[in-house]
């Protein structure tokens, strides 16, 4: 977590002491910032400088300035001192290989084979209801929220008579005075669910008919992959995916789970989807439940480290 420069600044004491410990004790230092936080990757560096310890740097996201003209001063220092250069998304890898002389290797998250084969089987419940469910943020940045409930709105009218209609849920910390206030109709609800653990938002992912990934339009959203892209395909439901034609989460769904996704352009006009949003929704209503795996990040970190231990 990125907690700013006035933390940096003292940890940079410790990083410092513990890098120069190990070259008392023959040992060679090795400092692997694993964040795309400007803080972490600044202390990273700083303690890099001070006691020559190696720098290795793990690009999670588009760090703020990579892709600006021109490039920060400790972006570009940061990048041009580390000894490697890791990221998950192939947006970010293409930004720095275009920005410096730096071959960026990308590492997908691995897979591990049976997180979820347990816990998640069968059909989900049918309450006459197709149940949608979103967990995260939804006000501030540019998450399309409101064109995409617009869309599930449409939709849910054109549903056959044996449903109900749509039910949305969304799971966030934030009021939703203003869409709960909103006239919803007779086939199409929003209900809050507040503020949920991660165990308790998967296990209500896992609950549900399909799951909503929302993306901005932003090159930071454009180039990353949100951690839920791949707690969603981890618990084997249906997801509405609602951004960018030329996102990588995009791209890695389409990699990955090719057929456990629909994909909505949320840059162009979506008044003629509701049909086939609706037909899609009600099939996956039906839909079994298909997990076999869930993405790990500790599979990627091997990778990562094997990487680091090639280069020393």
């Amino acid at each position: 977590m990125d907690k700013g420069l006035p933390w940096a600044l003292r940890a940079l004491p410790t990083l410092v002491a513990a890098a120069r410990a190990d070259k008392r004790a023959g040992v060679r230092p090795v400092i692997w910032s694993t964040a795309p936080l400007v803080s972490n990757l600044g202390l990273a560096w700083a303690a890099s400088v001070l006691t020559g310890a190696e720098l290795h740097v793990d690009l999670r996201d588009a760090v703020d300035g990579i892709n600006s003209r021109p490039m920060p001063w400790l972006t570009r220092r940061v990048l041009t001192r580390a000894r490697t250069v890791t990221t998950v998304t192939p947006g970010v890898a293409r930004m720095i290989d275009r920005r410096t002389s730096i071959n960026a290797n990308l590492v997908y998250n691995g897979i591990s084979e049976d997180a979820h084969k347990a816990r998640v089987s069968g059909r989900v419940e049918a309450t006459g209801w197709i149940d949608v469910t979103y967990a995260g943020a939804l006000y501030g940045g540019d998450r399309p929220y409101r064109p995409a409930i617009e869309l599930l709105r449409r939709a849910s009218k054109l549903l056959p008579n044996d449903m109900k209609g749509v039910r949305l849920r969304i799971a966030t910390r934030e009021a939703l005075d203003d869409l709960l206030a909103e006239p919803s109709g007779d086939r199409f609800c929003i209900e809050h669910c507040g503020e949920l653990s991660k165990k308790k938002a998967l296990d209500l992912a896992a609950r549900s008919h399909v799951n909503l990934l929302l993306l901005g339009s932003g090159e930071i959203h454009r180039c990353g992959i949100p951690l839920k892209t791949y707690d969603l395909l981890g618990v084997g439901r249906p997801v509405l995916y609602f951004g960018p034609g030329d996102a990588d989460a995009l791209g890695f769904m389409r990699t990955f789970s090719p057929d456990l996704y629909h994909a909505v352009d949320s840059e162009r006009d979506t008044s003629a989807l509701a049909g086939k949003v609706s037909d899609w929704l009600y099939q996956s209503a039906q839909a079994e439940s298909s997990s076999v795996s869930e993405p790990s990040a500790s599979s990627q970190s091997r990778l990562i480290m094997e990487i680091v231990e090639g280069r020393a």
